[in-house]
């Protein structure tokens, strides 16, 4: 039907064939118009409903496609290119009629969603590409969250939810889908939802803004209690405060205090053959350096160890004197076992700080963890503890733009997520400081440049003395997050 419809079209008008033209200079040879071959075929005017009119886009780039395969890049460019002249009818034609032709970029469902959603489509037919972007990505954690994020972003609260909670099964330790699940899920008001993502955040013990989450997912919690109350609920709303107290259970929380102006570096050594420092706040043994204080001010005086499931045996702590005064040369150790459970017990010792401090052997029983935690790649763990990933740094925010969206996706070339380094450069996300360092001399130094003659015969030297007096040095000291 599509060959024959092209031979009753005709030629391509110059107007029509400004589509294709985007992508190259050189234009497809149009189909030749040509007489019926027989008097049974219907004219054109019989069925004008099933022609396709003239400068139809999803034809003609149907055509352009079905032609030949097409350069990634100069598919990418123009859809660029129709995107900033916010022609998104083009960019719909353009990037299904890729997709039906068998030329499909991972980019293209997550653009041609945006296009839909600012071209005013049908709900329905948006949730349906997103959910063949996930599709064809498979069970990437990362990818499933930009997706939800989408979802969520152009109005598809209730798919973006079930994608979120199954991110959290894939790995339940990320912090992004219950933050995120929790906002959709009291916007539609799912209890179960609720439930779901305030245990979710009050079971994990993260080092960025733990506190204020923790508040949050209480604060949602509670007022999804109330309203089951209110609503004669009173069986769901038992069991989501329970859920909510068995989420703040804490196997294992260590504390060092101390006085004075120097730092103290708390250092625990897992049953798992696992260590959690400074240097490791997230060890694959359980736990969490969710504070490393630094002396000087008195509510900073202090580190502090949580695990919330921790494997049964012995801890082994250690401490690390650093520069500076402690007062009385001792710490203080608070140890808690079982938190917030009938069994919690609190065990107070004072530990001598000398060069040969031994650590201090801490026994845990009945702990809740039976393996450790599956080691993260370098660049997830980067996004977790600072966030470089552009992506994740957005999703927090909650700052979603179809115009910036197509943007990152091009300025990389390289699909939904790209480099994490390239991207965090061009959004200022996880940016550091490289210091500079130059070579200050002190005192008389004489450079000397010397030049022989071709014929061997005359050395001529350039002398240049330099007195240099270093008049005063300031030292400051920093600190590392």
């Amino acid at each position: 039907m599509r060959e024959g419809s092209e031979t009753q079209r005709g030629p391509l008008t110059k107007s029509s064939s400004r589509s294709s033209s985007v992508l190259t200079a050189q234009k497809e040879p149009a189909a030749q118009k040509t007489p019926a071959k027989s008097a049974e075929q219907p004219a054109p005017k019989a069925q004008p409903a099933q022609q396709p009119r003239a400068g139809d886009p999803d034809e003609e780039w149907f055509q352009y496609f079905s032609a030949k395969e097409r350069d990634p890049k100069a598919v990418r460019t123009a859809v660029e290119k129709l995107f900033k002249a916010k022609k998104y009818g083009e960019v719909i034609s353009l990037t299904e009629a890729a997709l039906a032709t068998g030329q499909s970029q991972v980019w293209m469902y997550d653009v041609l969603a945006y296009s839909m959603k600012l071209d005013r489509r049908d709900e329905k037919d948006i949730d349906r590409v997103m959910l063949s972007a996930i599709d064809l990505r498979g069970n990437d954690v990362l990818n499933l969250l930009l997706t939800a994020a989408y979802l969520a972003d152009i109005g598809g609260t209730a798919p973006a939810l079930k994608l979120y909670r199954q991110a959290s099964v894939l790995e339940p330790s990320r912090p992004e889908p219950y933050v995120m699940g929790l906002k959709l899920a009291q916007q539609l008001k799912d209890y179960e939802a609720v439930e779901w993502a305030a245990a979710g955040i009050l079971t994990n013990a993260w080092t960025r803004d733990r506190e204020k989450r923790h508040r949050d997912a209480e604060d949602a919690a509670n007022d999804a209690i109330a309203e089951l109350k209110k609503a004669g609920r009173n069986e769901q709303a038992l069991k989501l405060q329970a859920a909510i107290v068995e989420a703040k259970r804490r196997d294992l929380i260590i504390r060092l205090e101390w006085s004075g102006t120097g730092d103290l570096d708390l250092y625990v050594d897992e049953p798992f053959k696992t260590t959690c420092s400074v240097e490791n706040p997230l060890s694959q043994g359980g736990g969490v350096l969710v504070h490393d204080g630094l002396g000087g001010k008195n509510k900073d005086t202090y580190d502090e160890y949580v695990c919330v499931r921790g494997g049964s045996g012995e801890y082994q702590v250690r401490i690390k004197v650093g520069d500076g005064n402690i007062v009385g040369k001792q710490g203080r150790l608070i140890i808690t076992r079982h938190a917030g459970s009938p069994q919690e017990k609190v065990e107070k010792l004072t530990v001598s700080l000398d060069k040969e401090t031994r650590p201090v052997v801490v026994r845990l029983d009945k702990g809740r963890r039976e393996m450790p935690l599956v080691a993260p790649v370098a660049e997830e763990q980067a996004a977790r503890q600072t966030p470089q990933h552009e992506v994740m740094a957005r999703l927090f925010r909650g700052a979603h733009s179809a115009q910036r969206h197509v943007a990152y996706q091009f300025a990389n070339n390289q699909g939904a997520f790209g480099n994490v380094r390239s991207v965090a450069a061009q959004t200022g996300f996880g940016v550091g400081y490289q210091p500079v360092i130059s070579v200050i001399n002190d005192g008389v130094t004489l450079s000397v440049a010397a030049v022989v003659s071709a014929d061997r015969r005359y050395v001529k030297m350039a002398i240049s003395p330099a007195f240099n007096s270093l008049v005063e040095l300031s030292t400051f000291a920093f600190q590392t997050f």
